[in-house]
Protein backbone atom coordinates (compact mmCIF):
# COMPACT_ATOMS: atom_id res chain seq x y z
CA UNK A 1 0.00 0.00 0.00
CA UNK A 2 1.46 3.37 -0.95
CA UNK A 3 2.59 5.77 1.20
CA UNK A 4 0.07 8.98 1.21
CA UNK A 5 1.85 12.36 0.45
CA UNK A 6 2.04 14.72 3.27
CA UNK A 7 0.31 17.94 2.30
CA UNK A 8 1.64 19.58 5.80
CA UNK A 9 4.91 20.26 7.30
CA UNK A 10 6.18 19.52 10.80
CA UNK A 11 6.69 23.02 11.20
CA UNK A 12 2.69 23.28 10.13
CA UNK A 13 1.70 21.48 12.30
CA UNK A 14 3.73 22.82 15.16
CA UNK A 15 2.02 26.84 14.14
CA UNK A 16 -1.71 24.57 14.31
CA UNK A 17 -1.00 23.49 18.09
CA UNK A 18 -2.35 26.52 19.56
CA UNK A 19 -5.72 26.89 17.59
CA UNK A 20 -6.64 22.67 18.85
CA UNK A 21 -8.51 22.19 22.47
CA UNK A 22 -6.61 21.68 25.17
CA UNK A 23 -6.76 17.82 24.89
CA UNK A 24 -5.36 17.74 21.38
CA UNK A 25 -2.60 20.21 22.16
CA UNK A 26 -1.40 18.50 24.26
CA UNK A 27 -1.52 15.63 22.13
CA UNK A 28 0.15 16.96 19.01
CA UNK A 29 2.94 18.92 21.59
CA UNK A 30 3.86 15.66 22.76
CA UNK A 31 4.19 13.71 19.21
CA UNK A 32 6.06 16.80 17.85
CA UNK A 33 8.14 16.14 20.84
CA UNK A 34 8.61 12.28 19.63
CA UNK A 35 8.84 12.65 16.16
CA UNK A 36 10.60 9.28 15.87
CA UNK A 37 8.06 7.28 18.06
CA UNK A 38 4.97 8.98 15.58
CA UNK A 39 7.02 7.79 13.04
CA UNK A 40 7.36 4.26 13.68
CA UNK A 41 4.75 3.27 15.87
CA UNK A 42 0.87 2.48 15.55
CA UNK A 43 -1.95 4.59 16.94
CA UNK A 44 -2.20 2.23 19.79
CA UNK A 45 1.52 1.61 20.63
CA UNK A 46 2.02 5.37 20.68
CA UNK A 47 -0.52 5.87 22.85
CA UNK A 48 0.67 3.68 25.84
CA UNK A 49 4.73 4.71 24.58
CA UNK A 50 3.65 8.80 25.16
CA UNK A 51 0.99 7.87 27.41
CA UNK A 52 -1.91 9.70 25.34
CA UNK A 53 -5.74 8.93 25.02
CA UNK A 54 -6.75 6.72 22.30
CA UNK A 55 -9.48 9.34 21.97
CA UNK A 56 -7.36 12.77 21.69
CA UNK A 57 -4.88 10.09 18.97
CA UNK A 58 -8.48 9.30 17.02
CA UNK A 59 -9.42 12.52 17.17
CA UNK A 60 -6.49 14.37 16.34
CA UNK A 61 -6.15 14.11 12.85
CA UNK A 62 -9.49 15.45 11.88
CA UNK A 63 -9.28 18.47 13.68
CA UNK A 64 -6.07 18.81 11.73
CA UNK A 65 -8.09 18.28 8.60
CA UNK A 66 -6.33 15.03 8.10
CA UNK A 67 -8.16 11.87 7.00
CA UNK A 68 -6.84 9.61 9.60
CA UNK A 69 -3.52 8.75 11.52
CA UNK A 70 -1.97 7.42 8.00
CA UNK A 71 -1.90 10.73 7.41
CA UNK A 72 -0.56 12.28 9.99
CA UNK A 73 2.05 9.94 10.47
CA UNK A 74 3.05 10.41 6.78
CA UNK A 75 4.02 14.31 7.86
CA UNK A 76 6.62 12.70 10.49
CA UNK A 77 8.05 10.02 8.36
CA UNK A 78 8.28 12.66 5.50
CA UNK A 79 10.77 14.24 8.04
CA UNK A 80 12.60 11.50 9.36
CA UNK A 81 15.76 10.23 7.86
CA UNK A 82 14.32 6.71 8.51
CA UNK A 83 11.25 6.81 5.91
CA UNK A 84 13.62 6.46 2.63
CA UNK A 85 16.27 4.35 1.71
CA UNK A 86 19.53 5.29 3.01
CA UNK A 87 21.45 8.41 1.43
CA UNK A 88 23.66 6.89 -1.48
CA UNK A 89 20.13 5.42 -3.08
CA UNK A 90 18.83 9.17 -2.63
CA UNK A 91 21.52 10.85 -4.49
CA UNK A 92 19.97 10.44 -7.88
CA UNK A 93 16.53 12.13 -6.70
CA UNK A 94 18.14 15.00 -4.55
CA UNK A 95 20.44 15.83 -7.17
CA UNK A 96 17.46 15.76 -10.17
CA UNK A 97 15.93 18.34 -7.79
CA UNK A 98 18.48 20.19 -6.87
CA UNK A 99 19.00 20.53 -10.76
CA UNK A 100 15.24 21.65 -11.71
CA UNK A 101 15.45 24.31 -9.05
CA UNK A 102 19.22 25.02 -8.01
CA UNK A 103 18.47 28.65 -6.08
CA UNK A 104 14.99 27.46 -4.37
CA UNK A 105 15.65 24.40 -2.09
CA UNK A 106 13.31 25.39 0.94
CA UNK A 107 15.84 24.96 3.33
CA UNK A 108 13.57 27.64 5.68
CA UNK A 109 10.80 24.54 5.79
CA UNK A 110 13.31 22.04 6.55
CA UNK A 111 15.05 24.48 9.10
CA UNK A 112 11.59 24.84 10.86
CA UNK A 113 10.98 20.48 11.04
CA UNK A 114 14.17 20.48 13.04
CA UNK A 115 13.04 23.80 15.22
CA UNK A 116 9.92 21.98 15.70
CA UNK A 117 12.07 18.78 17.25
CA UNK A 118 12.34 21.22 20.58
CA UNK A 119 8.46 21.82 20.74
CA UNK A 120 6.11 19.47 23.22
CA UNK A 121 7.34 17.44 25.77
CA UNK A 122 10.95 18.08 24.72
CA UNK A 123 12.05 21.27 26.80
CA UNK A 124 11.10 19.59 30.05
CA UNK A 125 13.37 16.42 28.94
CA UNK A 126 16.30 18.98 28.38
CA UNK A 127 15.90 20.64 31.59
CA UNK A 128 16.11 17.14 32.94
CA UNK A 129 19.33 16.76 30.75
CA UNK A 130 20.90 20.04 31.86
CA UNK A 131 20.72 19.22 35.62
CA UNK A 132 22.11 15.54 35.09
CA UNK A 133 25.03 17.52 33.18
CA UNK A 134 25.67 20.11 35.81
CA UNK A 135 25.64 17.80 38.96
CA UNK A 136 27.75 14.98 37.23
CA UNK A 137 30.98 14.39 38.75
CA UNK A 138 32.59 14.49 35.23
CA UNK A 139 31.04 14.59 31.66
CA UNK A 140 32.34 12.96 28.62
CA UNK A 141 31.03 14.08 25.27
CA UNK A 142 31.52 11.77 22.20
CA UNK A 143 30.58 11.96 18.58
CA UNK A 144 32.25 10.03 15.91
CA UNK A 145 32.56 10.75 12.14
CA UNK A 146 29.88 13.54 10.87
CA UNK A 147 28.95 13.79 14.61
CA UNK A 148 32.01 14.61 15.88
CA UNK A 149 31.92 18.25 15.66
CA UNK A 150 28.94 18.22 17.42
CA UNK A 151 30.75 17.23 20.63
CA UNK A 152 33.23 19.34 19.86
CA UNK A 153 31.45 22.05 20.02
CA UNK A 154 29.57 20.65 23.37
CA UNK A 155 32.29 19.93 24.85
CA UNK A 156 34.08 23.78 23.86
CA UNK A 157 31.00 25.22 25.59
CA UNK A 158 30.81 22.81 28.47
CA UNK A 159 34.08 23.17 29.42
CA UNK A 160 33.96 26.90 30.08
CA UNK A 161 30.98 26.09 32.70
CA UNK A 162 32.30 23.75 34.62
CA UNK A 163 35.49 21.38 35.51
CA UNK A 164 35.97 17.60 34.41
CA UNK A 165 34.64 18.05 31.02
CA UNK A 166 36.16 15.17 28.53
CA UNK A 167 36.28 14.78 25.08
CA UNK A 168 36.78 11.29 23.87
CA UNK A 169 38.75 12.22 20.76
CA UNK A 170 39.95 8.72 20.71
CA UNK A 171 43.76 9.48 19.28
CA UNK A 172 45.44 6.68 18.98
CA UNK A 173 42.56 4.46 19.29
CA UNK A 174 42.97 4.71 23.13
CA UNK A 175 38.93 6.63 23.38
CA UNK A 176 38.04 3.69 26.01
CA UNK A 177 40.97 4.25 28.29
CA UNK A 178 39.99 7.07 29.34
CA UNK A 179 37.03 5.76 30.97
CA UNK A 180 38.37 3.19 33.19
CA UNK A 181 37.08 5.20 36.22
CA UNK A 182 33.63 6.03 34.94
CA UNK A 183 31.02 5.63 37.47
CA UNK A 184 27.23 6.09 38.60
CA UNK A 185 28.46 9.95 39.43
CA UNK A 186 29.50 10.81 35.60
CA UNK A 187 27.60 11.42 32.42
CA UNK A 188 28.32 10.96 29.06
CA UNK A 189 26.75 12.65 26.13
CA UNK A 190 26.56 10.36 22.99
CA UNK A 191 25.81 12.06 19.79
CA UNK A 192 24.91 9.75 16.51
CA UNK A 193 23.67 11.13 13.16
CA UNK A 194 23.57 9.76 10.14
CA UNK A 195 24.14 6.52 10.71
CA UNK A 196 25.76 5.90 14.04
CA UNK A 197 29.52 4.70 14.19
CA UNK A 198 29.54 1.51 15.82
CA UNK A 199 32.43 2.99 17.86
CA UNK A 200 30.10 5.51 19.32
CA UNK A 201 27.86 2.43 20.26
CA UNK A 202 30.70 0.79 21.49
CA UNK A 203 31.91 3.39 23.82
CA UNK A 204 28.60 4.33 25.21
CA UNK A 205 27.80 0.61 26.08
CA UNK A 206 31.23 0.08 28.14
CA UNK A 207 30.39 3.49 30.00
CA UNK A 208 26.93 2.89 30.80
CA UNK A 209 27.90 -0.73 32.26
CA UNK A 210 30.26 1.20 34.59
CA UNK A 211 27.36 3.59 35.81
CA UNK A 212 27.50 6.26 34.00
CA UNK A 213 24.43 7.90 32.86
CA UNK A 214 23.93 8.59 29.12
CA UNK A 215 22.08 11.30 27.13
CA UNK A 216 21.64 10.59 23.99
CA UNK A 217 20.95 12.58 20.78
CA UNK A 218 19.93 10.81 17.76
CA UNK A 219 18.55 10.81 14.26
CA UNK A 220 16.53 7.82 14.69
CA UNK A 221 14.32 6.22 16.85
CA UNK A 222 15.71 3.07 15.99
CA UNK A 223 19.51 3.94 17.00
CA UNK A 224 21.09 1.69 19.36
CA UNK A 225 22.28 4.39 21.43
CA UNK A 226 18.83 4.91 22.84
CA UNK A 227 18.38 1.39 24.31
CA UNK A 228 20.62 2.58 27.57
CA UNK A 229 20.10 5.98 27.76
CA UNK A 230 18.58 7.74 30.97
CA UNK A 231 17.29 10.67 28.65
CA UNK A 232 17.23 10.30 24.75
CA UNK A 233 16.61 12.87 22.09
CA UNK A 234 15.62 11.62 18.69
CA UNK A 235 15.93 14.94 16.19
CA UNK A 236 13.85 14.93 12.35
CA UNK A 237 16.05 14.48 10.10
CA UNK A 238 16.75 16.88 6.92
CA UNK A 239 16.11 14.75 3.44
CA UNK A 240 17.97 17.23 1.33
CA UNK A 241 20.48 17.29 3.71
CA UNK A 242 24.57 15.95 2.66
CA UNK A 243 24.25 14.54 6.74
CA UNK A 244 20.69 13.64 7.42
CA UNK A 245 19.82 14.51 11.05
CA UNK A 246 22.62 17.07 11.59
CA UNK A 247 20.66 19.97 11.68
CA UNK A 248 18.24 19.08 13.83
CA UNK A 249 20.91 17.28 16.34
CA UNK A 250 22.46 20.59 16.15
CA UNK A 251 18.97 22.02 17.02
CA UNK A 252 18.62 19.88 19.82
CA UNK A 253 22.14 20.15 21.64
CA UNK A 254 21.90 24.21 21.05
CA UNK A 255 18.74 23.95 23.09
CA UNK A 256 20.54 21.47 25.89
CA UNK A 257 23.43 24.11 26.11
CA UNK A 258 21.13 27.02 26.79
CA UNK A 259 19.28 25.20 28.79
CA UNK A 260 22.67 24.41 31.12
CA UNK A 261 23.99 27.80 30.82
CA UNK A 262 20.17 29.51 32.40
CA UNK A 263 20.70 26.79 35.35
CA UNK A 264 24.01 28.33 36.01
CA UNK A 265 22.94 32.20 36.18
CA UNK A 266 24.03 35.32 34.89
CA UNK A 267 27.40 34.94 36.25
CA UNK A 268 28.30 32.11 33.40
CA UNK A 269 27.12 34.28 31.18
CA UNK A 270 29.11 37.45 31.80
CA UNK A 271 32.11 34.88 31.99
CA UNK A 272 31.34 33.55 28.93
CA UNK A 273 30.93 37.02 27.14
CA UNK A 274 34.09 37.87 28.61
CA UNK A 275 36.27 34.86 27.57
CA UNK A 276 34.67 36.01 23.81
CA UNK A 277 35.98 39.59 24.20
CA UNK A 278 39.12 38.15 25.11
CA UNK A 279 39.70 36.03 21.82
CA UNK A 280 38.58 38.78 19.72
CA UNK A 281 41.42 41.53 21.57
CA UNK A 282 44.16 38.52 21.40
CA UNK A 283 43.56 38.40 17.79
CA UNK A 284 42.85 34.58 18.03
CA UNK A 285 39.66 35.16 16.33
CA UNK A 286 38.57 37.64 13.90
CA UNK A 287 35.34 40.18 13.91
CA UNK A 288 33.05 39.17 11.18
CA UNK A 289 30.80 41.66 11.63
CA UNK A 290 27.62 39.86 13.40
CA UNK A 291 26.23 42.09 16.41
CA UNK A 292 26.20 41.11 19.93
CA UNK A 293 24.57 42.42 22.80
Amino acid sequence: MKAPTPTLSLADLAKRKDTLPPALAEALGAMLGAPGDVAMLSLRELGRRLDLSHSALSRLPRALDLANYNELQAIFRSGMRFEGSPLAARSKPRKAAQAAAPDTMDVHRELDAARSALSGAVPARLVAAARLVLKARRIWLLGRRSSFGLAYSAWHVLAALRPEVHLLEMAGGTGIDLLVDAGPQDVLLAIGTNRTASETVRLATAATARGAQLIAIVDHAGSPLTRNAAISFVAPGIREAALPGFLGAAAVLQGLLEETLRLRGPVEGRRLAAMDRLLVESGDVIETGRKRD
